[in-house]
């Protein structure tokens, strides 16, 4: 027994004085306390920077292409591509497990398509719809088991959308236009923590309203695969 208290204090830099003295006993035991809460909140915030890609999905709204042709005083009948390719870009800070908020640089593609027009004159049209922008958003993380996480995210995009089109036979003059607007982002997604600085992730997002009637307005939901470094 004696053995074991005198290994103890080899351990734990406890003296004899401080075995008589039980405040310096509490004293080290909180300060070995306080000092394992610090690590483990430093190993749960900081800084982190990712990349993402993947496909997408636009779901015309109000209209869509045909209300851009519409604001240029065209009857129009319109064929959408409606997947492309999207990469983003981040860079976030984790306050806790919990939360943390990050911006970033996304482009969510440019979508081709095909008009028959009515009127004023009959002609066919050929272009594009394209979006990207900047984002913002709020992370809630659920930690699981095995390095698994879930999130969920809430935020905006700042979107510049872009219509451009021109007549195949020249009957129509058609002109291009863009709006720049600012609209919802929500999403879901799980990631995995293949180390402590790596991490892979999944996620699907929903980009909602993009554009006005001058470009045609679209919904844009994106399924995505990305890597984030922890620094």
């Amino acid at each position: 027994m004696t053995f074991a208290i005198q290994k103890l204090n080899a351990q734990t830099g406890l003296s004899s004085a401080s075995r008589r003295q039980p405040w310096k006993v509490i004293s080290f035991v909180a300060s070995v306390a306080v000092l394992s809460t610090q690590v483990a909140h430093a190993q749960d915030s900081g800084w982190y920077a990712g990349a993402k890609a993947g496909v997408t999905k636009a779901r015309q709204t109000d209209g869509g292409i045909n209300s851009a042709f519409a604001g240029q005083g065209m009857t129009a009948d319109t064929s959408l591509d409606q997947r492309d390719n999207i990469y983003s870009l981040n860079l976030g800070y984790q306050f806790h497990k919990n939360f943390a908020l990050e911006g970033g640089y996304v482009d969510l593609g440019k979508y081709n398509f095909h008009s028959n027009i009515s009127a004023p004159t009959a002609d066919t049209a050929s272009g594009d719809y394209r979006v990207k922008g900047w984002t913002a958003s709020a992370v809630g993380i659920l930690p699981l088991n095995n390095g698994f996480s879930a999130y969920g995210k809430l935020g905006a995009v700042f979107a510049d959308t872009k219509f451009n089109a021109a007549s195949d036979i020249g009957a129509t003059a058609i002109g291009g236009t863009s709006k720049s607007s600012t609209r919802p982002l929500y999403g879901l997604g799980v990631s995995y923590d293949f180390t402590k600085q790596v991490v892979g992730k999944a996620e699907w997002t929903r980009y909602d309203g993009l554009g006005n009637g001058s470009t045609g307005k679209s919904d844009i939901d994106t399924y995505t695969v990305g890597v984030a470094y922890k620094f």
